[in-house]
């Protein structure tokens, strides 16, 4: 996949459409599209030519015609090889020509891991970590390149989804049946985005119906009485294209918490995704996409009688609409509205022990326009209000924020620019103002020199800010600074690149130890180190094999204390090994997590562990398949947090359907 052409490919998932130009279109730096009488170079594409000349004689017209489709064709061969991403700067690129580091989980990706929840399913990634509270649909908390776990935003189509009174996104709440894709832009993205994208930005798109009209449906039954249940259908026209998708799971869990209720923890949900794109004209999309979960899981509490039984009933939704604009010269815009609700009520042998709902409204406008067939500059605004509604009384309830970023890409031969800026301007907290530098020289060797530089922030919580007896109003946002190196390139087979980087956050909110109120008063540093390659064994035992490994070396250090941030080891390694055969297609992913702490005062260890994970897919026909998955292999007993228990064992038994016209 590639980046997107204004006429050709307007979809940001590079879905190729008949061209709207009369004739033959070339694609320009930018994603332009339009006649031509010269050769064009696509920078972006490792120089790629795609070339046709518009012809004038009637007698050529059926030979424009084959031209356009071969152009067609050309394009889709070049986009096959890299996803196209949207995340890192807001525009659509290759994965290959992103500065920043990022990670893209594909569909397929996705059916072929192990993986039973979106926790586990990022804890792939190099630079992520996940903790969780006892077993599936507990609190799940995701910690990338060091940072804590409120400082990653979270969007769902473009659409911020958190709890504005914790600080943090349900990820556990979030099925995987639902997701087509997920982007991963690790290191600082305010200058885009504004509050939270510190550690990185996890963008999730769901399923969508671009390109083909197809059915599917799954049932799997496995360990802990869990049963699944999906089914969904995708279609397209010449002017519009759709997806429905519903899906359902529920298990008896096991007993999440020591010291307290010795019962088994249970979870359900049920889950709808709906698209519907309609291609207006030529240079006009309007997108509408829906997601919604909802159900009930039980939990611990240690605070309470042995006896007492606790549950949370939940909702996860997000609803956006968006007109996307594309004209011939290369321009794009993008007007977007959307709403996230995270609502969450809590009970305690079936009465009403606590409510907190957020509702979130955003209002996104963005221009893209290319300058002399080199350059991108990008111009755009948010505007989001966010309202609490809560059994307890928060003197405040509701918060507006607006941004406004400017953004420049450029290319000067082999080097490579992005840089940008944004300012925010919160009901709370007033102006912040964040920016962002990322370099890149393109080496004769074939190797790839990165540098960035960025700043961050987060804003502080409902609760931080106004929680009785615990807020403090007057607390300042969490500010950061990073700056990041790195080499990249391809060796045989394969695909590898090094990084190093450093993080320093400032003004950290933590406790008062003596009244428990919400001070700005930590610091930290976070030194990290990534390794990844991947691609195909081609010798030894593993010949034909598709690998890829992973080396994270982190030190998370608390500067107000010099002790390890909690919760974060400071070594992760990762082996995933995958093979197609016949009609077989099986794997295994191997990884190991170092010694954490899961305090301040690091006084309390969590040791270091290692697991392994397998699944094994057989294709009865080309409609129907099976599929088995073992993860925690070999049982391994191990924590993530103090005092939570985490899956032993675990197998799951699929039955997949898949048909497409």
């Amino acid at each position: 996949m590639g980046r997107r052409c204004s006429k050709c490919l307007k979809d940001a998932r590079s879905r190729v459409r008949r061209p709207a130009c009369s004739g033959p279109f070339e694609l320009t730096a930018w994603g332009g599209c339009g006649p031509s009488t010269e050769p064009v170079d696509y920078p972006l594409l490792n120089s790629t030519r795609v070339v046709c000349r518009r012809q004038t004689v009637i007698r050529f017209y059926f030979l424009k015609f084959v031209v356009a489709v071969l152009c067609l064709i050309v394009v889709r061969g070049v986009l096959a090889f890299e996803p196209v991403v949207v995340t890192a700067t807001r525009t659509a690129q290759t994965a290959d020509q992103v500065l920043a580091p990022v990670t893209v989980i594909s569909s397929d990706d996705i059916q072929n891991s192990q993986a039973r929840d979106l926790g586990e399913l990022l804890s792939l990634v190099p630079g992520i970590e996940f903790t969780r509270n006892g077993g599936y649909g507990k609190n799940t908390s995701i910690f990338m390149r060091g940072t804590n776990s409120g400082h990653v935003l979270t969007l769902i189509d473009g659409v911020k989804l958190y709890s504005a009174t914790v600080g943090t996104t349900a990820f556990q709440f979030l099925p995987l049946d639902q997701i087509d894709r997920i982007e991963i832009v690790r290191g600082p993205r305010s200058n885009l985005y504004g509050s939270e994208a510190v550690g990185g930005v996890i963008q999730i798109f769901t399923k969508d119906g671009s390109g083909k009209t197809s059915s599917h449906a799954e049932v799997g039954y496995g360990s802990y009485n869990t049963l699944t249940a999906g089914a969904g259908s995708t279609g397209f026209s010449d002017d519009s294209s759709y997806s429905l998708n519903v899906s359902y799971s529920d298990t008896d869990g096991i007993d999440s918490q020591t010291g307290a209720q010795p019962d088994k923890d249970g979870y359900d949900n049920t889950s709808l995704t709906v698209r519907w794109t309609r291609y207006l004209d030529a240079e006009n999309d309007l997108n509408v996409s829906l997601l919604h979960a909802s159900g009930n899981t039980a939990f611990d509490n240690a605070w309470a009688g042995e006896s007492v039984v606790h549950d949370s009933d939940y909702t996860q939704q997000v609803l956006n609409f968006r007109l996307d604009h594309a004209d011939e010269e290369g321009w794009q815009g993008k007007l977007q509205f959307g709403r996230s609700l995270d609502d969450s009520e809590m009970f305690a042998d079936g009465v009403s022990d606590g409510k907190f709902d957020t509702t979130r409204f955003q209002l996104n406008g963005q221009l893209d326009w290319p300058v002399s067939g080199q350059h991108l500059l990008t111009a755009g605004s948010d505007y989001s209000k966010e309202s609490v509604d809560s059994s307890v009384t928060y003197d405040i309830d509701e918060r507006s924020n607006l941004g406004v970023f400017l953004q420049w890409q450029g290319i000067y031969g082999a080097q490579n620019f992005v840089a940008g800026t944004r300012i925010d301007n919160n009901e709370q907290f007033g102006m912040h103002t964040t920016g962002n530098v990322d370099y890149a020289l393109d080496l004769i060797s074939g190797h790839r020199l990165n540098m960035g530089y960025g700043t961050a922030f987060k804003s502080p919580s409902f609760n931080d800010l106004y929680y009785p007896g615990f807020g403090t109003p007057t607390l300042d946002v969490e500010t950061s600074s990073s700056f990041e190196i790195g080499l990249s390139g391809d060796s045989y087979r394969g695909h590898w690149s090094i990084r190093g980087f450093q993080t320093r956050i400032e003004d950290l909110i933590g406790y008062d130890p003596v009244t428990w109120a919400s001070v700005n008063v930590d610091k930290a540093r976070i030194n990290g180190f990534e390794f990844e390659w991947d691609g195909l064994v081609r010798a030894g035992l593993l010949k034909n094999w598709e690998m890829g490994t992973s080396l994270t070396l982190s030190d998370p250090i608390d500067r107000s204390t010099n002790n390890q941030l909690p919760r974060r080891s400071k070594e992760v390694i990762q082996l995933d090994l995958d093979r197609q055969h016949r009609s077989s297609r099986y794997g295994l992913n191997l990884q190991y997590h170092g010694t954490r702490y899961d305090d301040k005062a690091n006084s309390s260890r969590l040791d270091s562990y290692a697991l392994i994970h397998g699944y094994f897919v057989y294709e009865l026909n080309r409609s129907w398949a099976i599929k088995t998955e073992v993860n925690n292999l070999l049982d391994e007993v191990y924590a993530t947090a103090k005092n939570y228990r985490e899956p032993g064992r675990v197998w799951f038994l699929r039955l997949q359907y898949q048909a497409e016209k």
